[in-house]
């Protein structure tokens, strides 16, 4: 969740939508410390609660719709995600050519990985701050990380499509 704060700040920064809100804001720090940083979004969205104050009620919410609603992936196993994804939609293709696979790899990871190119966050005032504003967002990720496992016994004998 801190490196996802930090890299919509560096994308907002790209984006002309964005410019007159965030061309003040010249550092991760400042953008830490602005009205703009986002709080704990994915339990916001999870729990269907866009504002106010969050409480472990929220939390417990977003937990359960994750582990009844969702099929989790992780940015960091790329290929398995996309594996239990063709598996679970039976996503096969009608035909295996070198180009498919060759598009597939470069989505996978040529392309993808840090779109928005910046210093990892690590330590200092900016992390303690998005830190703060993550504090569910981070428990939310690692009970995500713990389903992934857990999931992946549903995948077990599941060729790929």
């Amino acid at each position: 969740p801190i490196e996802r704060a930090a890299s919509l700040y560096y994308s907002m920064r790209k984006n002309p939508q964005y410019e007159k809100q965030v061309s003040s804001l010249t550092s991760i720090e400042q953008y830490a410390k602005s009205s703009l940083v986002e709080n704990n979004w994915m339990t916001r969205f999870l729990s269907n609660t866009l504002s106010g104050e969050l409480t472990p009620q929220h939390e417990a919410i977003a937990k359960e719709v994750l582990r009844t609603k969702c099929i989790i992936g992780l940015l960091r196993d790329k290929t398995e995600t996309m594996r239990r994804l063709e598996v679970f939609f039976n996503l096969k293709a009608t035909e295996r050519s070198k180009r498919r696979e060759e598009c597939q790899e470069k989505l996978l990871y040529w392309d993808w990985p840090r779109k928005n190119r910046h210093e990892p966050v690590i330590g200092g005032e900016a992390w303690d701050i998005l830190y703060k504003q993550n504090t569910f967002d981070l428990r939310l990720y690692e009970y995500a990380e713990q389903l992934f496992e857990a999931q992946g016994k549903l995948f077990l004998d599941a060729p790929s499509a």
